[in-house]
C-alpha cells in the first residue's frame, strides 16, 4: 500500500510540475523548437518525481514517529 501511495504523490507532483512548464512555454514563447520543449518536460517531470518521493519519504517518516 505505500508503494502506491508513493508513485501515486510522485505521479501528482510531476503533474503539477509540468502543467506550469506547458502554460509558460504556449503562452510567454510558443514558437520555442520542439526538442528545446521537450528537454524543458523531461526536466520539468523529473522535478515532480524528486519532490514526490521527497513529499512521500517525509509524510512516511513523520507518520511512523507518531506511531511508536
Amino acid at each position: 500500500m505505500a508503494v502506491i501511495r508513493g508513485l501515486l504523490t510522485s505521479l501528482s507532483t510531476m503533474t503539477l510540475c509540468i502543467l506550469p512548464t506547458l502554460f509558460i512555454m504556449g503562452h510567454c514563447w510558443p514558437e520555442m523548437p520542439y526538442e528545446q520543449a521537450l528537454g524543458y518536460l523531461s526536466y520539468a517531470g523529473l522535478a515532480g518525481m524528486v519532490a514526490g518521493a521527497l513529499v512521500f519519504s517525509t509524510v512516511r517518516k513523520a507518520r511512523l514517529r507518531r506511531v511508536r
